[in-house]
């Protein structure tokens, strides 16, 4: 049996398992409101929609696997930002009604780990993000900002993890504006200044 289809079926039984126990305390909760007579207030305050349900009583750590799983599925199978955007409902938004919509640290997740995947420079996560339209004076303005500062931060930790020459040249290959827009993202995760230079090529 594959991990991926053992993982499934972890996760099927769990999710069963947690949905049994739900519909059997709502069938006590309700026998009792009924019985008290409290009538159809207290009915409609113990009674939710299908979606807040299952958003309430699944646990946390399957929603966070189940996340991943989806996330690296995309990867794999080298689905476009299109794709993806239409998935998470983001498709359209812009601004405050894209970054602060719960969906988008999901695609920010899925546009990190495929860069990483891919071995990316972080100019080129730069000019995906559509960045090089900023000066660097408004650029921490621009939607994908955040998303290219998550990546500088992973990339810098996985070159400085490593200890690799192949990951710290991904940081290098740059503009004034990206450069200096870099040192001031890694300034706080960089004790030694010289190291920073040398990973930045600078």
């Amino acid at each position: 049996m594959g991990l991926l289809h053992r993982f499934l079926l972890l996760t099927a039984f769990a999710l069963l398992s947690v949905f049994a126990k739900a519909a059997e305390f709502d069938h006590t909760k309700l026998s009792r409101i009924t019985e008290g007579g409290y009538g159809g207030r207290l009915l409609r305050t113990a009674t939710m929609s299908d979606d807040e349900e299952r958003g309430q009583l699944m646990p946390s750590f399957i929603k966070s696997r189940l996340t991943n799983w989806r996330i690296n599925s995309w990867i794999q199978n080298n689905r476009p930002d299109d794709y993806v955007l239409r998935k998470l409902k983001l498709t359209g938004l812009a601004e405050k009604t894209l970054t602060e919509n719960p969906n988008y640290k999901i695609l920010q997740k899925f546009k990190v780990n495929g860069w990483l995947k891919e071995r990316a420079t972080t100019t080129k996560a730069w000019g995906d993000l559509g960045l090089t339209r900023f000066s660097m004076y408004d650029v921490h303005k621009a939607d994908g900002f955040n998303t290219y500062t998550h990546y500088v931060i992973a990339l810098f930790k996985k070159a400085k993890k490593a200890d690799s020459e192949e990951w710290s040249r991904l940081l290098r290959e740059r503009s004034v504006t990206e450069l200096v827009t870099k040192t001031m993202i890694l300034r706080g995760f960089a004790r030694d200044d010289q190291r920073l230079r040398s990973m930045l090529g600078i």
